[in-house]
C-alpha cells in the first residue's frame, strides 16, 4: 500500500512515535505509514493505555486523535 521514500531516512532515524486512537483502522493505517517511512511505533486504543506506555518508555512525538 505504502512505498518507502528514500529521502526521510535521515528524518525518521528511528524515532520512536506513540499513535494514539479509539478507532483501530486509523491506529493501523498511520501506523503502517510511519513505519515504512522508518520510524518505530507504538500504539493505543485510548488515553489510558497510552498514558501507561509514556511511564514505560519515551517518546519523540504523540499523535492522538481528538474528539
Amino acid at each position: 500500500m505504502y512505498e518507502e521514500n528514500p529521502n526521510f531516512d535521515a528524518v525518521a532515524g528511528g524515532a520512536r512515535l506513540l499513535v494514539v486512537d479509539d478507532e483501530e483502522n486509523i491506529v493501523l493505517m498511520i501506523s503502517e505509514a510511519l513505519r515504512v517511512e522508518g520510524y518505530e511505533v507504538d500504539t493505543a486504543s485510548s488515553g489510558n493505555e497510552a498514558v501507561g506506555q509514556l511511564g514505560r518508555r519515551e517518546y519523540d512525538l504523540v499523535l492522538t486523535g481528538l474528539h
